[in-house]
């Protein structure tokens, strides 16, 4: 048993990749090739029930692909980049969903694919260093941030001193000192941001959202006094809604 095949190379606009498309009738390769930007077909003759099961497959796989681009078998197929031990890109690509057929069509495209995570991998690490700075700029945030991890450092250090030799408070240090109150008012900002990173922390999804909702408001310089206010109010919605539930 023979089955002929035919193959196409072409180029994808908007992509400097090539993709081959692959058909079990030499009219469809034909007229597929007969646009521009199109190798004239190759025909490829297998005997092997295996390769020939494999032709087909990469047939079926075009037929999806024609109307499915990179970012759209991305999405649908779940696909991302392989990740090395040490947090960088392997080249290769983890497939979250795809049957034999669709995974002929990512095969197809693996160079697209590619790059084009790549592209949205650097746009993403660009946007949470952006993210980052906004954060950092936050008045009075880290000055806040270091004396709350103070008082909760001496507070780990007071009780370990309980299973010492010496007994509880022994050799520990004097409790630190800071008017949190104080500081809060004069970083109103700050404060705003670390009760909406609470909210943003919460196991509950509703709550969790409307925290992260505020988190990026207060962040990108929106009002946070609004931006708490909305949060607050959602959360209420949220709770009012679920009483009886």
């Amino acid at each position: 048993m023979k089955k002929t095949f035919y193959s196409v190379t072409y180029a994808v606009w908007g992509s400097s990749f090539c993709r081959t498309a692959w058909f079990d009738s030499k009219a469809a390769a034909d007229d597929f090739a007969a646009h521009d930007f199109r190798d004239a077909p190759v025909a490829h003759i297998y005997r092997k029930a295996d390769s020939i099961r494999a032709a087909e497959e990469r047939v079926a796989a075009t037929a999806e692909e024609q109307n499915m681009s990179a970012q759209e078998m991305i999405l649908r197929y779940k696909i991302a980049l392989k990740i090395d031990e040490h947090g960088q890109p392997t080249g290769n690509l983890v497939v979250y969903r795809a049957d034999k057929a669709a995974l002929a069509a990512i095969k197809a495209a693996k160079p697209e694919i590619v790059s084009m995570l790549l592209e949205q991998r650097e746009a993403g690490i660009r946007a949470e260093q952006e993210r980052q700075k906004k954060i950092a700029a936050i008045p009075g945030l880290r000055e806040i941030e270091a004396a709350r991890a103070d008082l909760i450092n001496w507070k780990l250090e007071f009780d370990a001193s309980f299973d010492s030799e010496n007994g509880g408070g022994v050799g520990v240090r004097p409790k630190p000192k800071y008017d949190m109150d104080a500081m809060y008012a004069q970083y109103p900002r700050a404060k705003a941001y670390l009760d909406a990173q609470r909210f943003a922390a919460s196991e509950n999804d509703a709550k969790s959202a409307a925290g992260k909702k505020a988190l990026d408001a207060i962040i990108n310089g929106e009002n946070y006094e609004q931006a708490i206010a909305a949060m607050n109010s959602d959360w209420a919605t949220h709770c009012e809604s679920h009483l009886w539930a």
